[in-house]
């Protein structure tokens, strides 16, 4: 079984939608959500979260600990451009996941623990479709504790992690997965600029690029 993990209800609900997930549930002692879904080749567990590290974290350890099953989890969702080469639906995958602020112990995942999440990864990366209209390439994925609204954070977080995209959670649904041994991948969409301009991109454009990223994921799932 594959687990999704989003933030957003807007992305929660794409990913129900691609999945034909019926069942929405509240989680006992947490705010998050969940629904069954099912690709084409294995069931897909969709997981709701708040925003933020701690939360991501927080939901996904209780799926792992409560669901065996489980052998990868995918942290999926809308991030902002940090590389002014990405295009805003440009889809981005991989487990380069650096933690902004520093964190004293960096992200780390065995080579063994990994070998599903890179077969997912390197399956993405030569879908045909994605030399059309939203690519999907590999890169790094900035996890930030503060929304990244400004020209200025933006270029520090470029220069200082050579980061292609900026969001809230990878980093959190990743360390649930190193504490538990499960595989991880991060999944995003790029729906701003990461500038002033963000949140009217962002409502702009959130629901046609994340139920293309939802398809994209079930087409191979």
């Amino acid at each position: 079984m594959i687990a999704i993990c989003s933030a957003l209800d807007v992305e929660y609900e794409a990913l129900c939608k691609a999945f034909n997930a019926k069942s929405q549930n509240t989680i006992p002692a947490l705010t998050g959500k969940w629904g069954m879904g099912k690709g084409n080749h294995t069931a897909v567990l969709l997981i709701r979260s708040e925003v933020g590290k701690a939360s991501a974290k927080q939901h996904t350890d209780y799926f792992l600990k409560s669901c065996p099953d489980v052998s990868l989890v995918i942290s999926c969702g809308i991030a902002g451009a940090l590389n002014p080469a990405m295009r805003i639906g440009d889809i981005l995958c991989g487990d380069n996941i650096k933690d902004y602020p520093d964190k004293e112990h960096p992200l780390l995942l065995g080579e063994s623990m990994q070998r599903e999440a890179h077969r997912l990864r390197d399956v993405l990366l030569s879908d045909p479709r994605r030399n059309k209209a939203a690519p999907c390439q590999k890169g790094v994925v900035v996890s930030s504790d503060v929304m990244v609204d400004n020209p200025e954070l933006r270029d520090e977080l470029f220069r200082r992690y050579s980061g292609d995209c900026v969001e809230m959670e990878s980093s959190g649904v990743m360390r649930a997965c190193a504490e538990n041994g499960r595989s991880f991948l991060a999944v995003k969409v790029i729906s701003d600029h990461a500038d002033n301009g963000s949140l009217l991109s962002i409502l702009r454009s959130q629901r046609w690029i994340m139920e293309n990223l939802a398809h994209r994921l079930q087409a191979v799932l």
